[in-house]
């Protein structure tokens, strides 16, 4: 399932269920939030019993309250640097994540997500090497990623990445 579109989604707490799509709630594997989006919502994915993967995807600033708990069946988590804040029980009775993934290390996630109670979860987990965001291709060639784009800067000839059988 993709969340797409600008700004943030509506929290889903209450007594009556809006979610919109509540009857297909057991059959999502994978979520993937893309970057317009600035807030996932309370509860909004809450007992997806189906649910392995969750990704974030840079822009995403706040993840409401108890937005997946219960969600035993979640496995990896990808957390974009854009992230500011999870609130309270974001991943609470989540005991199966494995992966997370940030573009840094989790002592950088630590101090610049601020973390509510009950996402202590995601901390048992193995994280995944620092995503690089910059590098060099060569001495005077640099490439660097920010806001989803790329850009490959200096001087001097780029190298070839094809392979000979792509040629």
């Amino acid at each position: 399932m993709t969340i797409d579109g600008t700004g943030a989604m509506p929290d889903y707490r209450g007594a009556e269920d809006s979610r919109p799509w509540i009857d297909q709630l057991g059959e999502i594997t994978k979520v993937v939030v893309k970057g317009g989006v600035t807030h996932v919502g309370s509860s909004s994915f809450t007992q997806a019993t189906a649910l392995e993967e969750v990704v974030l995807e840079e822009g995403v600033e706040t993840v409401g309250m108890d937005a997946f708990s219960y969600v035993s069946t979640l496995t990896t988590i990808t957390f974009p640097e854009s992230l500011k804040e999870l609130k309270q029980g974001v991943f609470y009775s989540c005991s199966n994540i494995a992966t997370v993934n940030y573009p840094k290390t989790q002592d950088e996630f630590k101090a610049n997500v601020t973390r509510a109670n009950y996402n202590d979860s995601i901390f048992a987990a193995s994280w995944g090497e620092p995503i690089p965001t910059e590098g060099s291709l060569t001495d005077t060639i640099t490439w660097k990623i920010a806001d989803g784009v790329l850009t490959i800067a200096g001087t001097g000839e780029m190298p070839d990445f094809a392979t000979e059988a792509d040629q």
